[in-house]
């Protein structure tokens, strides 16, 4: 069972959102190098993402209306440990914005609140991911989760001990 307050007062991350067009950085990332690591989830109602969000700005009922309908689609959701509505939002700009699940997960439960498994495994993330980023000379424009960077290692063959997951 997903359990959440929110707080009607909350600065919303949401409110610049609509003002600038949507970008995908793993999908851009995914069609330059020609390897796909993004996941292209249903759009609620077949809205444009741009729509969606903006929409999603407007008002906190449809936000948990929206995140309700993709554990509904997607019952994988229901698997992150949710917070507060600051997750739920990532979450959602996650699925809008293409990510992975895995992508969504590692942002919500390691990054944003700088748990990471260990201090060892928070080390060899950052040398690994720097490792990927220098080899493959781009630079990913959002968080990849160890499982998307393992993807890169392997398909690529960039001679970097995969994390152990």
């Amino acid at each position: 069972m997903l359990n959440y307050t929110i707080n009607p007062s909350y600065f919303s991350p949401w409110d610049n959102v609509g003002k600038k067009k949507q970008q995908f950085p793993s999908k851009k990332l995914s069609n330059h190098l020609h390897f796909n690591f993004y996941t292209d989830y249903k759009m609620y109602d077949d809205m444009p993402e741009d729509d969606l969000q903006k929409k999603c700005n407007r008002s906190i009922k449809f936000r948990r209306k929206l995140f309700l309908y993709y554990c509904y689609l997607y019952p994988m959701f229901t698997t992150i440990k949710i917070y507060d509505e600051l997750d739920v939002e990532n979450i959602l700009r996650g699925i809008i914005s293409k990510f992975n699940f895995e992508d969504i997960k590692f942002f919500i439960e390691e990054h944003v609140c700088n748990n990471y498994r260990t201090k060892k495994f928070r080390i060899e993330y950052d040398r690994k991911r720097n490792m990927v980023k220098k080899k493959l000379k781009i630079e990913f424009g959002y968080i990849p989760s160890p499982e998307t960077l393992n993807k890169l290692i392997e398909h690529f063959d960039l001679k970097i001990k995969p994390f152990k997951l």
